[in-house]
């Protein structure tokens, strides 16, 4: 037994769990476990194995994490449709690597990893949380591994032609469907994965699983057409045209049709073509078409591995009356919340800078016994005396005057008050930054429409940006680039400055606005202070 080379026991309601010592069999380069009832935890050995190069485990009841080590000769590696989660392993960048893992599972992706991995993975995990509520799409339509085509019925079909190999999947940019293949032909060094057929011009030929899904959806009943071809298997006298390709069909998980049988359907007619229409339930927003090879009818007719699923076009349309645009959204709201942290990270940083100025200010006053010089918060130099005034308790106060034949002073005095009132607390986003809830500072309109790394990211380098000395704040290119995703952003992150309790050395702030009523210029030095007082952000503002 330890000297297979391939061993396939794929939907053969196989129960427990992988064995731990499944790392001895050291000659097999193809193992599929698939469509059965395994459970547990993957075991480290089984990715480590040094002549594996094809492992199939989709289709079970899988958890835990992926092994954080593989070998490098395992490049095809299949775990759709389990529970597994956490995050990606370091070697999801290896070159050449097919690793599908769309279904249940359901994994952190961080943006720096989504460079790796095909676009989309995030609208096939668990759950299909693209577009989820009310949806935005009411149809689709896919000509199968070929291009667009809009034929004589009207119906726009769009192209399908990416190249699939034994573990892969493909979203397209709209997120209007996807698609999803899994299987390795048996007894074929050169598999094809699509067929040039005389009706429909092309098909997507899987070795064990193929999934079309329909994303996206608005709720309601919809109206599936299938269409399917055959060429591969001749009409003559001869034995080769005793082939026969057989599948199951799911629609939501649901067996619809047991045994699909092309050329029996089509009544021996060559070349036989076929259309199945189903009528189908959504109710989550999304459609899922399975085709699914259960080892039935032949595999070797005219030539080896001639079997599994095949289908040439996929069409949707409602049964109902759309409440949607069927447009695919645009970029707004992601640049919303880009802006929106954006604006939010420049008006901290002010903010900041004011609130350590006044406390510098109000520490060097409490130092000298001029109790006049206590009395007022002198935060700014002010263009006229009549830009100052006495509150009843004698403090003095630096009044904002806005500009009668300008609108800019009454936008910026709007903006200061709506800023202001905005900023409940000043320690808010620091607090959320040590308890890991960063996400709660994007605005609740925004739904899930955001990626959760680059939230995280945004506020971390906001807080980087907000070091009170500056040797420890990044210059403006490494912000940039932390931005984008190229360079990591340091995790060893120190209190802000605007923290007045936060030792520093060597602080110098230089801030100044001008406009034609609008003066405002400030500028200390000072050293570290010695005693911690309580952060004093807005407070004398």
């Amino acid at each position: 037994m330890k000297s297979l080379t391939v061993l396939v026991l794929r939907n053969n309601n196989i129960t427990g769990s992988i064995p731990s010592n499944i790392g001895e069999y050291h000659k097999l380069t193809q193992l599929d476990l698939s469509f059965n009832k395994i459970n547990g935890q993957i075991p480290e050995s089984l990715f480590n194995m040094s002549s594996l190069s094809l492992l199939f485990l989709g289709n079970n009841s899988l958890s835990g994490t992926l092994p954080q080590q593989k070998s490098t000769s395992l490049l095809v590696i299949d775990v759709s449709y389990n529970n597994l989660m956490g995050t990606l392993p370091p070697w999801i960048g290896q070159e050449n690597l097919q690793l599908n893992l769309v279904g249940g599972n359901y994994f952190k992706i961080k943006s720096s990893e989504s460079r790796f991995l095909p676009s989309g993975l995030n609208c096939l995990q668990q759950n299909f949380p693209c577009n989820r509520g009310k949806g935005i799409y009411y149809n689709f339509g896919i000509n199968c591994a070929g291009p667009e085509i809009r034929p004589s019925n009207g119906i726009l079909y769009e192209r399908d032609n990416e190249t699939l190999g034994p573990a892969t999947y493909y979203v397209t940019s709209t997120k209007r469907w996807a698609v999803s293949n899994v299987g390795s032909f048996t007894g074929n060094s050169e598999p094809h994965y699509t067929s040039e057929l005389a009706i429909f011009q092309t098909a997507r030929l899987s070795a064990s699983s193929l999934r079309y899904y329909g994303l996206g959806l608005e709720n309601g009943v919809y109206n599936i057409d299938l269409q399917f071809a055959e060429t591969a298997f001749l009409q003559s006298a001869s034995w080769k045209s005793n082939g026969r390709r057989i599948f199951d069909i799911y629609i939501q998980g649901k067996l619809v049709y047991k045994d699909f049988d092309m050329r029996k359907e089509a009544g021996g007619v060559f070349p036989q073509s076929v259309q199945k229409p189903f009528k189908v339930q959504v109710s989550e927003n999304y459609i899922e078409i399975h085709l699914f090879w259960a080892g039935k009818g032949t595999c070797c007719i005219h030539m080896q591995g001639t079997y599994g699923p095949s289908i040439s076009a996929i069409s949707a349309s409602p049964d109902f009356i759309p409440t949607v645009s069927n447009k695919p959204p645009t970029e707004k709201k992601r640049t919303d919340l880009i802006v929106g942290i954006s604006v939010g990270v420049g008006i901290l940083s002010i903010l900041s800078v004011l609130g350590i100025f006044y406390n510098f200010q109000r520490r060097k006053k409490s130092q000298t016994n001029n109790d006049e010089e206590k009395k007022n918060i002198d935060l700014f130099c002010l263009r006229k005396r009549k830009d100052m005034g006495t509150l009843d308790d004698g403090r003095v106060v630096a009044i904002k005057q806005l500009s009668v034949t300008s609108h800019q002073g009454k936008n910026q005095f709007v903006a200061e008050i709506a800023t202001i009132s905005a900023v409940q607390h000043r320690n808010l986003a620091w607090n959320l930054h040590q308890q890991k809830h960063e996400v709660e500072l994007v605005d609740s309109g925004l739904s899930s429409e955001f990626d959760e790394e680059e939230v995280k990211r945004v506020v971390e380098v906001a807080l980087l940006c907000t070091q009170r000395s500056p040797s420890f704040r990044p210059p403006m290119s490494r912000v940039v680039a932390m931005l984008l995703g190229d360079v990591e952003v340091n995790k060893e992150i120190s209190r802000p400055g605007y923290f007045a309790d936060s030792n520093f050395n060597d602080v110098s702030i230089t801030s100044s606005v001008t406009g034609n009523t609008d003066h405002y210029y400030a500028q200390t030095s000072t050293k570290s202070p010695t005693s911690p007082t309580r952060p004093m952000l807005l407070q004398g503002l």
